[in-house]
C-alpha cells in the first residue's frame, strides 16, 4: 500500500490558532513562523533562512522563496505582517 507524501508545511497549534483568530475577527490571515520552520530560501541569496530569524507571510503561501524579510524576534515580525495586511485591507 503506498503511503501518502508528506505534506509540505506542518503548523503549530499556535499558529492554527492565530489564523482562526484572524478569520474570526476578519483580519488578514497570515502566519509568523522561525526559519527553523522551514524550507523556503532567501530569493536574492538563494541561502536558506535563516534558523533563529522570524518571517511571515500570508496563509495561503505557498512560494518556494521566503515572502518577508528577516526578523530579530517573532513580535518584529508579527507587527510587520499586521500592519502590511492592514494596509491591504
Amino acid at each position: 500500500m503506498a503511503r501518502a507524501a508528506p505534506s509540505r508545511r506542518t503548523y503549530t497549534l499556535l499558529q492554527i490558532q492565530r489564523a482562526t483568530l484572524a478569520e474570526e475577527q476578519g483580519m488578514a490571515e497570515y502566519r509568523v513562523f522561525q526559519g527553523k520552520e522551514t524550507t523556503q530560501i532567501d530569493e536574492h541569496t538563494t541561502r536558506p533562512a535563516e534558523a533563529e530569524s522570524w518571517y511571515y507571510e500570508p496563509s495561503d503561501y505557498e512560494g518556494a522563496v521566503l515572502y518577508s524579510p528577516p526578523f530579530a524576534t517573532q513580535d518584529e515580525a508579527d507587527t510587520a505582517a499586521a500592519m502590511e495586511f492592514q494596509e491591504a485591507e
